[in-house]
C-alpha cells in the first residue's frame, strides 16, 4: 500500500469567513483611527480657544501688557497679535492635552482587555 498524502479538505465558506475576520479588522483599526483623531482635533480645539480667552482676558485685564511685549506695533494691533499668540500656544498644547488623553485611554483599553481576556 502507498502513503498517499492526507486529503485537505477546506469548508466552502472557509475563505470568506478569513476574509471578514480581516474586513472586520480593518473597520476595527480604521474606527479607532477615526476616534484618536477625533479626540486631538477635540482638544486641538477646546485648547485654541481656552488660550483665545486667556489672551483676552490678559488684554483687558492688563490693557498695556500686549504693547508692550509688541512694541512696533499698534495698541489695538498689539492685542490681536497676543490673542492669536494664545491661539496658536493653546493649539500647541491642545496637540499635547490630545496625546495624554490618547495615552491614557490606551493603557486602559489594554488592562480591560487584559482582564476581559482573563476570565
Amino acid at each position: 500500500m502507498t502513503d498517499l498524502p492526507p486529503i485537505e479538505y477546506e469548508s466552502p465558506g472557509a475563505r470568506d469567513a478569513q476574509r471578514r475576520g480581516r474586513s472586520q479588522w480593518h473597520t476595527h483599526v480604521a474606527g479607532q483611527l477615526l476616534f484618536a483623531i477625533c479626540v486631538v482635533v477635540g482638544a486641538v480645539i477646546v485648547c485654541a480657544i481656552g488660550g483665545g480667552l486667556l489672551a483676552k482676558i490678559i488684554s483687558v485685564l492688563f490693557p498695556s501688557y500686549y504693547p508692550t511685549v509688541f512694541p512696533k506695533v499698534v495698541d489695538d494691533e498689539a492685542i490681536a497679535a497676543g490673542i492669536a499668540t494664545g491661539v496658536g500656544q493653546g493649539a500647541a498644547a491642545g496637540v499635547f492635552v490630545g496625546a495624554i488623553i490618547l495615552l491614557s485611554l490606551a493603557i486602559v483599553n489594554g488592562r480591560l482587555r487584559k482582564t476581559r481576556d482573563a476570565d
